[in-house]
C-alpha cells in the first residue's frame, strides 16, 4: 500500500495498546510525506511498548529547489529496520533528520529501545544542491545492530557533512555496514560509536566479544579497515563508557595509527 502527505504529517501507532505485548507498526509499503513548498514532511512509526518495523520505504525528503529534508522517526521497545528497507529525508538545501530507537545520546521526548535493529537498509539524509548534511540515530539502552548503509553528505555546492550515531550498551556493527558523512565544498561530518567497549581488531566484527581485563560488559569488535574506509568519507568518533583498545593499525592517506 501507499500512503501520500506532502508537506504533512504521517503517524502510524500502536501506543493506544501499550499494555498489550504484541503491539505492532509494520510498514512493509510506502510512506511518504515529501516537502511541499517550504513546508517539511513527518512520518513517524510508533509502536510503544511493541515492535515497530519498517520493511518498505518511508520517504521524507525534499528535493525541488530550496526544499530541506523532513524527519523520520521508528520508535518501540524493538524496533527493526529490514534488509532492503530504504528511509530518505535528502533536501535540496540541506539534509533532514532520522531517529531510530530514540533521540541522538538517548536525549529528547522520544522513548529509547530496547532493541534496535538495522539490516542492509539504506538511510539517505543528505543535502543535494547546497546546505548542511543532515542527522541520523540508530540508538538503544540495550542491543544496536547495524548493517546498513548511511549517507548525510554535505551539498555538493556548498554545507557540511551531517551526524551519525550508532550506539548501544553493546553494539554491533556487520562488515557491510557503511557512514558517509562527506563534503565535498565543506567540514566532513562524524559518525559516532558509543557502546560500553569497543575493540578494534584486523578482522571482522561480532555482536559480543571478550571482557576487557578492567570490566564489566562485552567487547564491540570493530574491523579497522571499516573504520578506515568510513574515515575517506568522514570523521569517525570512537567513544566508550569503559575501554577502547586498539589492536591493529587503521590507514588513512598513507599514515597508520597504531
Amino acid at each position: 500500500g501507499i500512503i501520500r502527505a506532502p508537506g504533512g504529517k504521517v503517524l502510524l501507532t500502536a501506543r493506544a495498546a501499550a499494555n498489550v505485548a504484541d503491539g505492532v507498526v509494520n510498514n512493509s509499503g510506502m510512506v511518504e510525506a515529501t516537502s511541499a513548498r517550504m513546508q517539511n514532511g513527518e512520518i513517524i512509526l510508533d509502536a510503544g511498548d511493541g515492535i515497530a518495523t519498517n520493511n518498505g520505504a518511508l520517504d521524507a525528503s525534499g528535493r525541488a529547489v530550496g526544499q530541506t529534508g523532513g524527519d523520520v522517526q521508528l520508535l518501540g521497545k524493538t524496533v527493526i529496520v529490514a534488509d532492503g528497507a530504504k528511509i530518505d529525508v535528502s533536501g535540496d538545501s540541506g539534509g533532514g533528520q532520522v531517529l531510530i530507537g530514540g533521540n541522538f545520546h538517548g536525549a529528547g521526548p522520544q522513548a529509547d529501545a530496547q532493541t534496535t535493529t538495522v539490516g542492509k537498509a539504506t538511510i539517505k539524509a543528505d543535502a543535494i544542491r547546497r546546505g548542511n548534511g543532515g542527522k541520523v540515530a540508530i540508538w538503544s539502552n540495550g542491543h544496536t545492530e547495524f548493517a546498513g548503509a548511511v549517507s548525510a553528505k554535505g551539498g555538493a555546492l556548498s554545507g557540511a557533512g551531517g551526524q551519525v550515531e550508532t550506539s548501544g550498551n553493546t553494539l554491533h556493527v556487520g562488515t557491510d555496514a557503511s557512514v558517509s558523512t562527506f563534503a565535498a565544498n565543506g567540514a566532513s561530518g562524524d559518525w559516532l560509536l558509543d557502546p560500553k567497549n569497543i575493540l578494534i581488531a584486523s578482522s571482522g566484527s561480532s555482536p559480543s566479544g571478550q571482557t576487557f581485563a578492567s570490566g564489566a560488559g562485552t567487547t564491540v569488535t570493530i574491523d579497522a579497515g571499516q573504520i578506515a574506509t568510513a574515515l575517506d568519507g568522514g570523521n569517525v568518533t570512537l567513544q566508550a563508557n569503559t575501554d577502547i583498545t586498539l589492536n591493529a593499525s587503521i590507514t588513512v592517506g598513507g599514515t597508520s595509527a597504531n
